[in-house]
C-alpha cells in the first residue's frame, strides 16, 4: 500500500508518445509491425497517470479534503486571468494543476489572490494496487 498526498499528483511532464498496444499486423512489404497507439500521460511524483485519470483523481482529492471553496475560488481566478483557456474542463483541469502545486501561494501573478476563510486542507490517496485482499 502506498499513501500520497494531494499534493504529490501536481504534474511535472505532460507526455505524449507511441506506445504498443500488444498487437501486431503485416505491412505490404510482408514484415511483421506491432501496432502502435499515440497516448498523453501526465507524470507526478505518485506515477504515470492518463488525463482523465489524473482528474479523477485530483476531483475525489478535492471532495476528501474538503477544497471545493478553494477549487471554485481558483477556477473564478482562472477565468478572469487566463483568457487563452476557453472551456471550462480546461480551466478546471488548470485550476486543479494549480491546487495541487499549491501554485497560488506563490508569485506575482496570484498577488491579488486571497484565500481568507477558506481552509487549506489536503487530502491522503491509499494506492491499493497490486495488492490481494
Amino acid at each position: 500500500m502506498q499513501v500520497h498526498r494531494l499534493e504529490d499528483y501536481r504534474i511535472h511532464n505532460r507526455q505524449g508518445r507511441s506506445r504498443g498496444t500488444g498487437g501486431y499486423y503485416v505491412n505490404r512489404m510482408g514484415h511483421k509491425k506491432e501496432t502502435m497507439v499515440y497516448s498523453v500521460y501526465y507524470e507526478t511524483d505518485a506515477g504515470e497517470f492518463s488525463p482523465e485519470q489524473w482528474l479523477e483523481i485530483m476531483r475525489e482529492c478535492v471532495a476528501a479534503s474538503g477544497s471545493e471553496a478553494l477549487l471554485q475560488r481558483i477556477i473564478d481566478h482562472v477565468k478572469a486571468s487566463c483568457v487563452w483557456l476557453k472551456k471550462d474542463a480546461e480551466r478546471e483541469e488548470y485550476a486543479l494543476d494549480i491546487l495541487a502545486g499549491r501554485i497560488y501561494r506563490q508569485g506575482h501573478a496570484w498577488s491579488d489572490f486571497s484565500t481568507e476563510g477558506i481552509a487549506e486542507n489536503t487530502a491522503y490517496v491509499f494506492d491499493f494496487q497490486g495488492e490481494s485482499t
